[in-house]
């Protein structure tokens, strides 16, 4: 993954070419697709886009109202929870997701991982041609390991620990000025 720009809906979530950027810190909770850009591409995005862009689209709101709850569990005391919200119509729509995943006595003594996250988009048509966009992502994470900097195993009274938060809020407000031209 060095050198491939992530960007989520558009806005960028790494500065050091995701070099050290953890992917399980992005749930796809709440995901449309994935959008793949192969290649070199540091023209039109710098040069965190040496490598590639990968760019994580959320889910545009559409239908009637719908809440969603999903519950899982697994091995090594595993389980998943998501609590989700949806809706919209022409004018206006939101989807919106919290979840929450846990692992507590997995394969190895300390290594138990916890995410909570938090995805929300809102699309609001102002006029024929105008449109506003909102998205927010919030992820706070919790991991021990059992293995230092070096790669070998320490005493389970040496565990390491990792805690992440992260935020993205966006905001995009689009103007439609032609039938091909897209200004933003």
């Amino acid at each position: 993954s060095n050198h491939t720009l992530l960007l989520v809906d558009g806005f960028q979530i790494t500065r050091d070419g995701g070099r050290f950027f953890e992917y399980d810190q992005l749930p796809l909770d709440n995901l449309d697709r994935v959008e793949a850009l192969r290649g070199p591409s540091s023209a039109l995005y710098g040069s965190d886009a040496i490598g590639g862009v990968l760019n994580f689209v959320t889910r545009r709101g559409e239908g009637p109202g719908t809440a969603r709850l999903t519950v899982e569990g697994g091995t090594f005391t595993t389980s998943r929870a998501v609590a989700e919200l949806f809706g919209g119509d022409d004018k206006v729509g939101y989807a919106m997701s919290v979840s929450r995943f846990e692992q507590a006595d997995g394969q190895f003594d300390h290594s138990d991982f916890t995410n909570l996250t938090f995805s929300g988009r809102v699309d609001y048509r102002l006029g024929e041609h105008t449109t506003v966009k909102l998205i927010s992502r919030y992820s706070s994470s919790f991991q021990e390991t059992p293995f230092n900097s070096g790669g070998t195993l320490t005493a389970p009274e040496q565990e390491g620990t990792r805690e992440d938060d992260s935020l993205l809020l966006g905001f995009e407000l689009t103007q439609w000025v032609g039938e091909v031209v897209e200004v933003k």
